[in-house]
């Protein structure tokens, strides 16, 4: 700074003023005041004022260290900015201004969610779908920038995946111009949108896990990882933790294959079993595709066995299990009848879900009356209960009884069978023999009342031939015509 008329004048006043005054986290700093000096800020025009007379070098010094400070993440528009200094020895003022130019550098996105960079979060085995960032803001202080593409991973932290677990955004819900795609373990969002878009779009992010028995938190811990991306950068992580809590769940005793991956519907609890007069001794209660499984507890500590519907009283017909598969297994059996015709096999006894089902397996249904065998079905119904107190759905067999229709019988009387041999003497009436014969017969059928049909037929003699006087006749007795 310089004065012709120096040294005969001091400065009496200086004025500094920054052309964005009112622009958020920038001003002006002025270093070692000068004790002359009175240093006064307006707020409302942003000038700094310098009043008192003092020297040339002493105002010089004070203008010298001026300093310009911008601590904005995103500076306002436009970037330059102009300081306009003004000097005044009481009788001129001189005006200067120098120009700022700040050079904008690309910030990275932000991802928050209430001015935190990371939840928790707990998913309960069959629960529904959790919500994962909902409510989080994505900002991008580079205001020309639009976010290109956002990467949701989950990360099991060096442990073993968890392939049942599932991350999933209904696309419908947010801006049209974003795709959505998951493949296991990361799903991204992808196309340009605002951070509004993304923040919606990242809102709605669900975890969710359909297995029985998700590997719980103390053996997979899930660190749901959450990035954005500008057209340069990429945003610093948003962390959601979310800790697995597991549900006993309740023993499964069913019937198909793969049953156990389906809910319990009449399909898979119910099956009916035929059991047919004469067919065979005894046939297994429960069949071959019967599954008894616990994915929670290794041990069963019961199960019962209930027939009903009309059990014989005299013991043709019941239900037996296997001696050696309750030694092998150590299962105690107690059995108890209900009046006369319902019986319960109760199970008891720590023991794997194997053992109790090679007890039930070896439960067989025999029924050995030969007639009066009372045909339909006999409700039988089962369930298991593990050591957790959990006792599971009840499934019914239907054992399907009928019976045989047998064929009638021909009883000739005492002394003739009917593959004997009927003689006529000659001279004999041609009825005296026969006639008294087969007025002795009697048939007879257990399962029916009545006969449609019978046949009486002449074949040929032992030399071949039919003498013209063989004749067959039906005589009635006039009682019974």
């Amino acid at each position: 700074m310089v004065d012709p008329d120096h040294p005969y004048y001091a400065i009496q006043w200086a004025k500094v003023v920054l052309s964005c005054f009112q622009c958020n986290d920038e001003n002006l700093i002025l270093h070692s005041p000068d004790d002359d000096v009175v240093v006064k800020y307006n707020a409302s025009t942003g000038t700094y004022s310098l009043i008192g007379n003092s020297s040339l070098e002493a105002y010089e010094s004070l203008l010298n260290n001026i300093s310009y400070v911008n601590r904005a993440i995103e500076p306002s528009r436009p970037l330059n900015r102009t300081i306009t200094f003004t000097v005044s020895d009481g009788a001129h003022n001189t005006m200067t201004t120098t120009t700022i130019v700040i050079n904008n550098v690309n910030d990275r996105p932000v991802l928050l969610l209430k001015g935190q960079n990371f939840t928790d979060y707990v998913f309960t085995e069959g629960g529904d779908a959790i919500l994962l960032a909902g409510g989080i803001a994505v900002t991008d202080e580079d205001i020309e920038d639009s976010i290109m593409s956002a990467t949701i991973r989950i990360d099991y932290r060096s442990n073993n995946p968890v392939f049942s677990d599932f991350l999933s955004l209904n696309e419908r819900l947010i801006s049209s111009g974003l795709q959505v795609n998951f493949q296991f373990p990361t799903m991204t969002i992808t196309g340009a949108g605002t951070p509004s878009d993304y923040s919606t779009a990242l809102s709605l992010v669900s975890f969710w896990n359909l297995n029985s028995a998700p590997a719980n938190i103390a053996s997979h811990p899930r660190l749901i990882v959450f990035t954005v991306r500008d057209h340069r950068l990429v945003s610093y992580e948003f962390h959601a933790n979310v800790s697995v809590v597991n549900v006993n769940d309740r023993p499964v005793l069913r019937f198909g294959r793969d049953a156990e991956n389906y809910a319990p519907t009449s399909a898979f609890l119910e099956r009916t079993r035929t059991f047919t007069e004469d067919d065979e001794d005894r046939l297994a209660v429960f069949p071959s595709d019967f599954i008894l499984t616990d994915i929670d507890s290794p041990n069963m500590v019961g199960a019962t066995v209930t027939f009903t519907g009309g059990m014989d009283t005299n013991f043709f017909e019941n239900v037996t299990v296997d001696e050696a598969a309750l030694q092998s297994t150590g299962i105690a059996m107690n059995m108890t009848w209900h009046g006369d015709e319902n019986i319960t096999f109760i199970f008891t006894g720590i023991a794997p879900f194997a053992a109790y089902k090679t007890v039930l397996e070896s439960m067989t249904y025999f029924n050995r009356r030969d007639e009066g065998i009372h045909p339909g079905l006999r409700p039988i119904k089962a369930k298991v209960t593990d050591e957790m107190g959990n006792v599971s759905d009840t499934v019914t067999i239907l054992m399907d009884v009928r019976e045989r229709n047998d064929p009638p019988v021909l009883d000739l009387g005492v002394g003739y069978d009917v593959q004997d041999d009927l003689y006529v003497s000659e001279g004999m009436s041609v009825f005296e023999r026969i006639a008294t014969t087969l007025y002795r017969a009697e048939i007879k059928d257990k399962d029916s009342t009545n006969i449609t049909k019978g046949t009486v037929k002449l074949t040929s003699s032992p030399s071949g031939y039919l003498d013209e006087n063989e004749y067959l006749a039906v005589v009635y007795r006039s009682e019974e015509r």
